[in-house]
């Protein structure tokens, strides 16, 4: 067997028996819808990365390959089924005047679906989900309107998820309040900020899975997170990671501390380093899942011999705990600039 089919192959088996466990948990997941848009990203994902593989892998293998797929996804949705599953409309007989005979022929409209069935539901009892949609908050554009520049708190207490996009030189430190919030999260297009999500996913509480897309000159803590987490576009920056899972692609310059309990993937990165995680963000289930920090596979690199794309982050390298604990928490009240020239960051 050649090196890149076999490294396909171990890559693809963890992939599944990650995507697997996420598919058990699902019933437990804190916000089930999430998580399964999750999961059928990981599955997509998974069926690109089959593609990719098409001109190296033998024909059996593919059909192999693909049927595993095939299964993941019918297993999916079986599992959604139970969890979550489909309505079905009941109406009290009585006679019909031409009116409901529309309204009721409406149903099978699949154009007019989703406003029949709001207008169902009004007279029904809001749930906890529609009364924090009915008092969304832009979390973001309160944070660009302070005039303050010291550390933002938010409390994310008006939000079903954590999202943080388009700011610049910041210091976010999420408020523990925020764990309800820490079903999913998201961190897009940030330059020269400082986020600390910790405090809102610890303990008992994780996100279900995360994104970290085009972040520049940035330092990210990120908390636990149960499922996988998948960063995309990142330089010049350090992140705090731990996860199940982590995948990476087109990074430039970056240093991770992880605690990952999967071999982390990097595709299309260079100069990448990777760290343990500080000790004061070990998640808990840090005793029953070996770290796999530096057990990383670059899925572009097929040779035998060790990438050029990623290297071991040199203790004499690595940031202190009093520089995550204070400084990155928010307790020293320093400059973002001054942070990120303390990680070496300029």
């Amino acid at each position: 067997m050649s090196n890149n089919i076999l490294k396909f192959y171990q890559h693809f088996q963890a992939a599944v028996a990650s995507l697997d466990t996420e598919i058990v948990q699902l019933s437990s997941a804190s916000s089930r819808q999430n998580a399964i848009d999750t999961i059928r990203l990981g599955i997509a994902h998974l069926s690109n990365e089959l593609a990719d593989a098409a001109e190296y892998l033998p024909t059996y293998d593919q059909k192999s390959y693909a049927e595993t797929i095939k299964g993941l996804t019918e297993k999916l949705d079986r599992e959604v089924d139970k969890v979550a599953p489909r309505q079905r409309f009941q109406f009290k007989a009585r006679s019909r005047n031409a009116a409901q005979e529309s309204q009721e022929d409406r149903r099978h409209n699949v154009g007019v679906l989703a406003s029949y069935q709001d207008t169902q539901a009004g007279s029904a009892a809001p749930s906890k989900q529609d009364e924090l949609a009915a008092n969304a908050k832009d979390y973001n554009q309160e944070i660009k309107g302070s005039s303050s520049s010291a550390v933002r708190r938010p409390s994310f207490s008006a939000a079903k998820t954590v999202s943080l996009s388009q700011h610049k030189e910041l210091h976010v430190v999420l408020a523990p309040s925020a764990s309800q919030a820490a079903t999913y999260g998201d961190l897009t297009d940030l330059e020269a900020c400082v986020i600390d999500m910790s405090a809102a996913a610890r303990g008992e509480v994780a996100f279900s899975g995360l994104a970290l897309k085009n972040l520049r000159k940035c330092i990210i803590v990120t908390g636990s997170v149960d499922g996988p987490v998948h960063i995309t576009g990142i330089s010049d920056s350090i992140l705090v990671v731990a996860s199940r899972q982590v995948r990476i692609h087109e990074c430039k310059n970056v240093k991770f501390y992880l605690h990952c309990s999967s071999h982390p993937i990097i595709e299309d990165c260079t100069q990448v380093q990777f760290a343990p995680i500080p000790e004061c963000y070990t998640p808990r289930w840090s005793s029953t899942h070996e770290n796999k920090w530096d057990q990383v596979d670059d899925f572009k690199w097929l040779k035998a011999d060790h990438s050029p794309n990623w290297s071991i982050l040199p203790e004499s390298g690595r940031l202190s705990g009093s520089f995550w604990t204070e400084w990155v928490a928010g307790g020293a009240e320093v400059r973002v600039a001054d942070i990120l020239n303390k990680g070496g960051i300029s």
